[in-house]
């Protein structure tokens, strides 16, 4: 831990050294002329006005000498008065929301300025499905993020980078293993079965995957979140559309951008479990109780370890003295880490082309000891001008990905996240000769339970390889004819490839109950092929009348093949490097699958004076996972908008600087289930005849051909609001409806099949967003910025066909999580826990088969069986309400953001407080409960005495449920910018060294690794916690330059 403070504290000092030594530079190098530079014009005081186009005055607006530091602020009346160096000097003055303007005094003593309102804001382009509109006229619900507020958090993943920048966009992080585990959601889950993932647009091309995209090469991301921002993209929107657009070359200029950055991260959380001696103690008395309870003997121990070797018991069973051996698992298994990131981008062009060259490298050490993640990128974006109707382009993206990692969120042999916390303290690593730890070490008498079973967790990390190799190859060409005025005819072809390569070996010893090792191979490829052709038409008509109209088609083929090979019993040394090795009998499968959509598709926008906006869009799509009669669907849009501030009632408004209403429907699809979903499918069964056995097939799932398309129908009202150039407001509200609902129903029994997917119930998702951004200080040398964006999203399940039965799901070993009408999905099942028996309730505990100090749960019905009608919803994973608060503040060349993540109402069903509160399992557990547990001395208490008993397990309740909200410290960057008097002298446009900060500080009262948490990556898991991989805090030191 000491090496770990000094690391930090010595990047810390390093860069404040550095900084310190660039201001005394560029104070040198500003040192204000000599009076025999400036001449001897004597010094007078100029004095003026400003205020804009309505004569109201500017308070605040800056007044600066050109090229000096010399500077004044207007007053409350927008008055100044400023002593020049010169009399022809020039006086730049500015306004935020108005354009600069430069002045030269020509020797006046008095200027009176006016600033004109700047609509720069306004005007700014934003990528949009199949092409781009002025901010100031979109109708839908869309929001951007540019490369600079990208760039704030050093990431290796672009969906890190997302998350709590945009209002009703969902980046959930629920794991810390190097790479990211996230699951990306906007507006809340409308699917039961299908995908709830977004659609992923690179460039314009559909289904490239963001995680393997390099973050530098990012320009802008773009999300879409309402049908008739959505609804271009038809079958492929109903989730919402993230639109990616790279960094591309402009003419006339060459730009070199280069990023070095180091990065050191460690632990953010260590939970406090009981050292060997408590554990001890406490393993004491379970054992006694327990089994003296049970009939099965004294709680006395066999020590099945040689006896040269000091132990904690005698030969007869009996406690020998004090543990020996005192680990801390989670010390034993993390590491304080170095990660590593290079990126250069070269782009440019002339008066036809232009281009853009990318690479990067990035490596990442994960905190568990051995597990990293590595990736490689390269970009090239061209295109060149032929002639005055055509022109010609592509691009070519290569990226590979290398990872090694343990599974998040498992009990087995190999579940090491759980074993960091919950192994027992009184194992050392290893014995004094080397001798490895085993499940056998220590086994309870008469027959009892194994204390603990499997490898120890450094064991578990250094027997187990899994690593995982993913390369992506993208490419694209396209060709734009311009046949007549404003009408441009686009076609381009993509093509992009992938391929998955993994490979797994467990070590013999892994799993003692088993003592067989395993190797797993697996390969797969995939190809998606894009034809698309779009017609575009803008024109301005009668000087008032703005229209533009797209026309396009889609074609789009993937395929994908793969196989698997699993193989047992062989040496340990040839790992999965020789598969040929093993003496078992292997596992083979292989899979094939072919995916096709047809789109035909259009979008007409209309503007009228620039006040009144109308957005019309249609999508006809054809998927082949149909069948023959329900292939094909309509997915339309509509959407209207009312720039009220453009009224000439609002022309003398200095407060409303925008007003724009908003208000929109729309419909989309989703037909993310399997290619064949439609279609019966066989499987493998095994059966004995004439005392062999023998493999062959039976139908293994039912087809329905009757499926059809999952649609969303969209309502959404909004309002941009800006206020005197100092407040930005934009708000939805919006009702999404999913119906068609593509899930598996249950079947009933005597069907011999457990469900059928098909097209039934309906789910609701409506809420609020806002987003807020204010301009809160701006001098000349000072600026303070806040941004602000809130999320509430309200899920509620509407229907789900078969008499709206309710269904059940079991992520793990029980029914946990309900989908019931009226409620949220996913919510968690058990009995509600009223707290314990006491000592003077031993009649009614005896009722249900309890002593004092056992849980007691509630019998809702009071008939002395607890059963399944006294189980009932006690929590969601889902969140009340997420917040982001954001705060950017700049003095001179220093810029300081910090990010402030809210996350509010969660709840977290941690089954480690069922293995190892409530006392299923001999593992260790959390110091936090251990000194709240039942005694007869403290038995008002909601946890039970200490114990270990399966037989007094009752599965999920309320006790298991905690509150999950937390805040978190997202980001913190301080940053020096270069000045430009350094810049000329070594020739870059730009530089800047930054210290940056992650996961900096957590609040919150759950008491495990992170309360962001989702077991096994389902649809909705969230909040269902079985200790996955820990989460680290970062800092990152770099440099940015420009030349």
């Amino acid at each position: 831990m000491r090496k770990k403070k000094q690391l930090l504290r010595r990047g810390t000092i390093a860069f404040f050294a550095l900084a310190f030594f660039c201001t005394l530079y560029e104070a040198r190098a500003d040192v204000s002329p000599s009076v025999s530079e400036v001449g001897y014009w004597q010094q007078s005081t100029v004095s003026g006005t400003v205020k804009d186009e309505t004569g109201t005055p500017l308070p605040g607006a800056s007044i600066v000498e050109k090229g000096t530091a010399n500077g004044v602020q207007t007053d409350f009346d927008g008055n100044f008065s400023i002593r020049p160096t010169d009399s022809d000097a020039v006086l730049l003055v500015s306004y935020i929301g108005y354009k600069a303007q430069e002045i030269t005094l020509k020797g006046k003593s008095h200027i009176d300025v006016v600033l004109q309102q700047d609509a720069s804001e306004l005007d700014e382009v934003v990528v949009i499905g199949y092409g781009s509109q002025k901010k100031s006229d979109l109708t839908g619900a869309v929001a951007t993020v540019g490369s600079e507020k990208i760039q704030e958090r050093i990431s290796i993943n672009a969906l890190d980078n997302l998350q709590g920048k945009v209002a009703g966009l969902n980046v959930f992080n629920s794991s810390g293993r190097p790479g990211g585990g996230f699951q990306v959601t906007i507006r809340g889950k409308g699917s039961l079965n299908a995908d709830n993932e977004p659609l992923y647009v690179v460039d314009g091309i559909i289904g490239v995957d963001i995680e393997l995209i390099n973050t530098n090469d990012i320009e802008t991301i773009t999300v879409l979140k309402d049908a008739s921002a959505t609804a271009i993209y038809g079958a492929r929107g109903a989730n919402g559309v993230i639109l990616v657009t790279t960094k591309k070359g402009k003419s006339g200029r060459f730009t070199v951008d280069v990023l070095s950055n180091l990065q050191v991260g460690r632990p953010a959380n260590q939970p406090e479990v009981l050292n060997s001696d408590e554990y001890w103690n406490d393993l004491k008395v379970r054992l006694d109780a327990d089994q003296r309870a049970l009939g099965a003997g004294d709680g006395s121990f066999v020590d099945n370890y040689p006896n040269e070797y000091p132990r904690l018991f005698t030969p007869d069973g009996t406690r020998a003295g004090n543990p020996i051996y005192d680990t801390d698992w989670f010390d034993e298994t993390t590491r304080t880490t170095f990660s590593q990131q290079y990126f250069v981008n070269v782009r440019g062009g002339g008066e036809k082309s232009s281009f853009s060259f990318s690479a990067g490298t990035q490596d990442d050490e994960g905190i568990l000891n051995s597990t990293f993640f590595k990736k490689n990128t390269m970009r090239f974006n061209g295109d060149f001008q032929v002639n005055d109707w055509l022109k010609i382009g592509g691009s070519l993206a290569y990226s590979d990905s290398e990872t090694n990692i343990v599974d998040d969120y498992r009990i087995g042999a190999d579940g090491l996240t759980y074993a960091m916390l919950f192994y027992l303290p009184i194992y050392p690593t290893e014995y004094p000769d080397g001798t490895p730890v085993n499940a056998d070490d220590l086994k309870t008498a008469n027959g009892g339970w194994d204390v603990w079973y499997g490898a120890t967790p450094k064991d578990r990390l250094e027997l187990l390889d899994r690593l995982t190799k993913n390369r992506q190859v993208v490419r694209n060409i396209f060709t734009e004819i311009d046949f007549l005025n404003n009408l441009t005819l686009r076609t381009s072809y993509s093509v992009q490839d992938n391929n998955i390569e993994g490979n797994v070996f467990t070590a013999r010893r892994l799993d003692t109950f088993v003592n067989r090792n395993s190797a797993s191979l697996s390969n797969s490829n995939s190809q998606q092929v894009i034809f698309e052709n779009t017609l575009r038409y803008n024109t301005i008509f009668d000087e008032d009348h703005n229209l533009g109209v797209i026309l396009g088609t889609t074609r789009q083929e993937t395929e994908a093949f793969g196989f698997g090979l699993t193989v047992q019993d062989f040496d340990d040394f040839y790992s999965y490097y020789n598969v040929g090795q093993g003496t078992a009998e292997p596992t083979v499968n292989s899979e094939f699958g072919r995916y096709t959509i047809d789109s035909y598709f259009g979008r007409v926008d209309y503007g009228y004076k620039g006040k009144y906006l109308l957005t019309v869009t249609g999508r006809y799509d054809g998927s082949s996972r149909f069948g023959e009669n329900n292939k094909y669907s309509f997915f339309p849009s509509a959407a209207l908008g009312w720039r009220v501030s453009n009224e000439p009632f609002m022309e003398n408004s200095s407060t409303f600087t925008n007003l724009k209403l908003r208000a929109s429907y729309g419909e989309t699809g989703n037909d993310a289930i399997g290619n064949y979903a439609r279609i019966a499918s066989p499987g493998a069964q095994t059966v004995i005849f004439n005392n062999e056995r023998v493999t062959g097939s039976s139908q293994g799932t039912i087809g329905n051909n009757d499926l059809k398309w999952e649609t969303t129908e969209e309502f959404n009202v909004g309002l941009d609001l800006g206020i005197a150039n100092r407040v930005n407001i934009t708000a939805d509200y919006y009702q999404r409806t999913t119906k068609d609902l593509l899930f598996n129903v249950p079947m009933a029994s005597f069907s011999g099949y457990s469900s059928i997917l098909s097209n039934a119930g309906s789910i609701r998702n409506s809420g609020i967003e806002l987003l807020v951004n204010t301009l809160n200080v701006q001098t000349n040398n000072f600026s303070w910025s806040t941004s602000i964006n809130f999320t509430k999203n309200n899920n509620e399940i509407l229907s789900l066909g078969n008499q709206d039965a309710d269904i059940f799901t079991a992520p793990i070993w029980w029914n946990q999580q309900i989908f019931r009408v009226g409620e949220a999905a996913g919510s968690f099942w058990g009995y509600n826990r009223l707290g314990t028996w006491g000592t003077d309730e031993v009649d009614q505990a005896a009722r249900y088969g309890r002593i004092p100090g056992d849980i007691k749960l509630e019998d809702k019905n009071d008939d002395g069986i607890l059963n399944f009608e006294d189980q009932q919803i006690i929590g969601s994973g889902l969140p009340d309400y997420t917040m982001n608060i954001g705060n950017t503040f700049s003095y001179k060349n220093w810029d300081l953001s910090v990010d402030i993540l809210i996350n509010q109402g969660n709840d977290i069903l941690d089954h480690s407080i069922i293995l190892n509160v409530d006392r299923v399992g001999y593992g260790n557990t959390y110091k936090k409960f251990f000194d709240q547990m039942w005694t007869p001395e403290n038995q008002n208490t909601m946890y039970p005495r200490v114990r270990k008993d399966l037989r007094k397990f009752d599965g999920a309740d309320s006790g298991q449920v905690f509150d999950g909200s937390f805040i978190r410290g997202q980001n913190l960057s301080l940053a020096y910018n270069f000045d430009e008097l350094v810049l000329d002298k070594i020739g870059l446009q730009s530089a800047k060294i930054y210290l940056n900060l992650q996961n900096f500080f957590l609040s919150t009262d759950y008491h495990g690794y992170d309360p962001e948490v989702s077991s096994f990556g389902g649809q909705f898991t969230e909040g269902i916690e079985l200790n996955g991989y820990p989460r680290p805090t970062t800092m990152n030191l770099g440099f940015m330059l420009t030349l």
